[in-house]
């Protein structure tokens, strides 16, 4: 009956073990991973395998991914779904086009 019981045990944790990421496998693998996030506490990294647009109406993008949180006081590896949200015309790239054309009206 032990035998029976250990044995079911481990094939409950099976699928938790092959899920197992490590950091190291998150930083060899740049071209899958790709890190997003960085400071003295954690990382963050996106599965770029996992990337799915939900909605593309520009200016407006919706998009899922699969993500890494590595944060290094815990030793923790979290996997997690997460959406991402853009509106186009607030992206930096739109605002320093559109602030910088204002500064340099202002200056002349």
């Amino acid at each position: 009956m032990k035998i029976v019981h250990l044995l079911a045990c481990l094939f409950t944790l099976i699928p938790i073990i092959v899920d197992a990421i490590s950091v190291d496998e998150l930083r060899a693998n740049p071209s899958r991973y790709q890190l997003v996030f960085s400071d003295a506490r954690e990382d963050e990294y996106v599965d770029n395998a996992s990337i799915s647009v939900v909605r593309y109406a520009p200016p407006y993008y919706t998009i899922n991914a699969i993500a890494y949180a590595v944060t290094y006081n815990t030793s923790v590896i979290t996997k997690y779904e997460n959406t991402y949200f853009l509106d186009y015309n607030r992206s930096f790239k739109s605002l320093v086009g559109h602030f910088s054309n204002e500064m340099l009206y202002l200056i002349r």
